[in-house]
């Protein structure tokens, strides 16, 4: 797959403006859900549909359990501030780290506007078997992409995502060398010049019951869970969302 041009695939000047205003900081709320809650989460799995992915990932599809998915949206409504409805997400189990991307959608719908990106961690971060999701600084404020660049990615291919080798029209855009200390602790996985230009802004450890809430705009990745020798996968549930016309 070729690299896209990344002006072909930026979304429009008023929806850059309009997803600016309501950008935040990424968070996390604790004992969000209990465990009872949980429970009913991971039921659900087996209701939904499993679709191919590329490499040891396997994702199960959840939109058309709409009792799952209502109960779910009413849940997230109290810590979200906009009105929105769903655009994507998924149960997804995997055995590699993600690398850098973002879930902003492609062009399904007119205008969209991607709102929030909520992780469910199903799968606890324990010292043998550290879970981090790691977001950046940088922003990208365009269809769904990875951001790949070296030798390793010439050939990778994507099934869904657009291919960005060229970073510099992300916002927050550093052109400097990303810090070998957050390099070491979290991105072992990714070469270290896959991440010239972007800047850590958080990293937020896997406890189940606790949710993660980003903005879709915003590069993020999985640490490198993998780096003391555990191969089991780990698990978790994803939603996406679009604002909601109010």
């Amino acid at each position: 797959m070729e690299y896209s041009n990344p002006k072909d695939v930026m979304f429009d000047k008023t929806r850059i403006e309009k997803l600016k205003q309501v950008s935040s900081d990424p968070l996390v709320v604790k004992n969000f859900f209990n465990s009872q809650e949980i429970n009913y989460i991971i039921e659900q799995k087996e209701k939904s549909e499993q679709v191919g992915k590329l490499g040891k990932v396997t994702n199960w599809k959840y939109d058309k359990n709409i009792e799952f998915k209502d109960w779910l949206e009413q849940k997230l409504q109290k810590s979200l501030k906009h009105k929105f409805v769903m655009h994507g997400g998924n149960y997804f189990q995997t055995r590699i780290p993600f690398f850098v991307h973002t879930d902003t959608g492609k062009e399904e719908i007119d205008n969209l506007l991607p709102y929030k990106n909520v992780v469910v961690p199903l799968t606890n971060s324990t010292p043998e078997f550290p879970c981090y999701t790691v977001t950046f600084k940088q922003r990208w404020f365009g269809q769904a992409s990875m951001f790949w660049r070296g030798p390793m990615f010439i050939s990778a291919k994507t099934d869904y995502n657009h291919k960005i080798e060229d970073y510099t029209l992300l916002e927050n855009y550093t052109d400097k060398d990303f810090d070998v200390e957050h390099y070491q602790k979290f991105l072992t996985h990714l070469p270290y010049n896959n991440l010239h230009g972007l800047s850590l802004e958080s990293a937020h450890e896997w406890n189940v019951g606790d949710i993660i809430i980003f903005d879709c705009t915003q590069l993020h990745s999985s640490n490198d869970f993998f780096s003391l020798g555990n191969k089991d996968p780990k698990f978790a549930l994803s939603y996406f969302c679009r604002l909601k016309d109010e």
